[in-house]
């Protein structure tokens, strides 16, 4: 198990940017991998991500862990939410206003019709498997003389239930960043009471021909001022490397303005509560033609993009929040 682990711990480093700055041997790299994944509960590609070599033990345990993670969304969130929000279509059906577009689940091979009931509506959608995350599976058909709607069904759902989505028809201000992938913003929400507080937010880029902007897809991340709702930091993928142009598009990334940045924020807020028992939530919000719309909505949304472009953790401000939500509910 141990020397497994230590192959895998050389595995994550041997390829990041971030990494071969450090001027480390990589034994001794690995040996403080270990070290902090039993320490403070950090995984491989956390420690690369937030640059731990460059960091002490107590700017170390300002970050959110995923093992925090994961806790604090499970003592935080209602208990109905993480079932909610891990079925796709049963998250669409909640929040359908704001999604701004038609979504079908498709479970089982009797639900054929309905396909082609929302076919005959939308020749060009994208294809998400229920039970993928980080972009993967994750397909856009534009479908020519040659689809076979009946065929493309059949094959998929021998893979299992899946969601199709109509098309996003992103908004030029952030289609110019990229525009072969929906470009989203990543907001993480805290509810207390009839307050909603933003924790992080940050944007998403895709790179090359990807159809996906998300970190685990290669995508380009950088901090959103939450105030101004202007990108402050340079763009990151979880290789390390930086950008401070998208490297395909030659758009500054640095300064970048989100568009219509304050309706943004008051979607965030009616999200929050718009049902009980969302409390830390993670959301994924774009820029269409309509307006910012909902992508998709996380129970346990990752953090680590925040805490990257962020340069530092982020744990502080959470517990600050969490401390005035567990004095109301005490009251």
């Amino acid at each position: 198990y141990y020397l497994k682990g230590r192959q895998m711990a050389y595995d994550a480093i041997k390829d990041h940017a971030v990494a071969k700055g450090w001027g480390m041997d990589d034994n001794d790299i690995i040996d403080d991998m270990i070290y902090c994944l039993h320490r403070y509960g950090f995984s491989f590609q956390d420690y690369i991500a937030f640059d731990f070599p460059r960091k002490s033990s107590l700017a170390r345990n300002e970050y959110i862990s995923d093992k925090l993670r994961y806790y604090y969304c499970d003592i935080l969130n209602g208990e109905h939410i993480e079932a909610l929000m891990t079925d796709k279509y049963k998250c669409y059906q909640t929040y359908e206003q704001y999604y701004k577009r038609e979504i079908l689940g498709c479970y089982c091979i009797n639900e054929l019709n309905k396909f082609l009931s929302f076919y005959s509506k939308n020749n060009a959608f994208i294809y998400k498997p229920l039970g993928s995350h980080s972009g993967r599976g994750i397909e856009i058909i534009q479908a020519d003389k040659q689809f076979n709607p009946e065929g493309f069904y059949l094959q998929k759902i021998q893979d299992g239930p899946f969601v199709v989505e109509e098309l996003i028809q992103q908004g030029y201000e952030m289609a110019q960043l990229h525009p072969n992938s929906i470009n989203t913003l990543r907001v993480v929400s805290f509810r207390n009471a009839d307050t909603v507080d933003i924790l992080l937010t940050f944007l998403r880029m895709g790179v090359a021909n990807s159809v996906v902007d998300n970190g685990g897809a290669g995508g380009i991340m950088a901090n959103v001022n939450i105030d101004s709702g202007i990108v402050d930091s340079k763009g990151m993928d979880f290789t390390g490397a930086k950008y401070a142009i998208h490297p395909d598009t030659n758009i500054p990334i640095i300064g970048y303005q989100i568009p219509q940045w304050l309706e943004a924020k008051e979607l965030i807020a009616q999200l929050a509560k718009h049902i009980e028992g969302t409390t830390f939530i993670s959301w994924d919000i774009a820029f269409s033609k309509n307006g910012w719309c909902l992508v998709e909505a996380n129970d346990c949304g990752a953090l680590k993009g925040a805490q990257m472009t962020y340069g530092r953790g982020l744990k502080r401000e959470l517990f600050e929040m969490m401390d005035n939500y567990f004095v109301h509910a005490s009251n």
